[in-house]
């Protein structure tokens, strides 16, 4: 494969990580957004979930620039905001798990913009992307239970 080819062929393996990560986020943006607007706009928490949004958005912009410090800073923001008590939110063994994972994926995610490896950074990304998913479910779950 020529050296043209593989660049575009990496340039199109990125693109379409950076586009399913893009909806995946864009799917449970929506759904937090409902949420949101049933509650005051200003909330602690929404604000500390805004700023992890932000952060969220330096890591995708990182990978679709292939800037390996956008990547690092959005990785390391999330990783120190999952260390804070707002981030806390249950102390159920599922939900431990969950911030386990996450911390995981934030330092491989690290890693790899280190290392200048944007497939790497791109699939742990996308892993990153769908635990956080799983965990928002899981707290919106959680949520309904304690309402009850």
């Amino acid at each position: 494969m020529s050296i043209l080819n593989e660049s575009r062929a990496r340039t199109l393996f990125i693109g379409a990580v950076c586009f399913a990560a893009v909806a995946l986020v864009g799917a449970g943006w929506t759904n937090w957004s409902a949420e949101a607007r049933e509650k005051p706009k200003h909330d602690a928490l929404s604000e500390k979930m805004r700023l992890k949004l932000s952060a969220s958005s330096k890591v995708l912009e990182g990978l679709t620039t292939e800037d390996a410090d956008l990547i690092r800073e959005g990785a390391t923001a999330m990783a120190e905001q999952s260390q804070a008590e707002f981030w806390q939110v249950f102390t159920d063994p599922d939900y431990r798990e969950f911030t386990v994972e996450f911390r995981g994926s934030m330092r491989r995610l690290k890693e790899a913009a280190a290392k200048e490896n944007f497939d790497a950074a791109a699939l742990e990304w996308m892993d990153a992307t769908k635990g956080c998913l799983d965990c928002h479910k899981h707290v919106r779950r959680m949520r309904a239970k304690l309402n009850q």
